[in-house]
């Protein structure tokens, strides 16, 4: 009759050899070698992540294909002090202010042509006001 861990029992030219089983203790080389290649992989993330400056790669790229010039670049880097950090601060918010009144005046433009089109009526076809004209230059100008 074949007992439980008998593999080759029963068959002609079987040996009685137990099957391997689970140890008690893990092998230690293999366990310390696993180690060392989780500290290694660790140590690499790490250096990666501390020691390259992705940031200036990303914008050297970006300088090398000519998607932005060399002041915008420049613009992009941190300022080395809270003085010039500032100043930029400050020109952003000029420009910013600037645009937001450009955007006002060509939306009154916008609403002055499509007047003059209205009253103009050319060529047999009639351009017909928008509705929301009026409401968009009350919110440009509240704003």
């Amino acid at each position: 009759m074949p007992r439980l861990g008998d593999s080759n029992e029963g068959q002609p030219g079987g040996s009685r050899q137990p099957m391997p089983a689970a140890a008690a203790y893990p092998n230690v080389q293999r366990r310390s070698a696993m180690n060392l290649l989780y500290i290694l992989v660790f140590t690499l993330v790490l250096r990666n992540i501390f020691f390259n400056d992705y940031n200036r790669e990303s914008i050297g790229f970006l300088r090398s294909t000519g998607k932005i010039s060399d002041e915008e670049a420049k613009l992009m880097l941190a300022p080395k002090t809270k003085k010039t950090a500032s100043e930029m601060r400050k020109e952003r918010m000029n420009e910013y202010e600037k645009m937001k009144g450009d955007v006002a005046q060509l939306k009154m433009d916008v609403a002055h042509l499509h007047e003059l089109l209205a009253d103009a009526n050319i060529g047999n076809h009639v351009v017909d006001k928008p509705h929301d004209v009026d409401a968009q230059n009350a919110e440009v100008g509240g704003s």
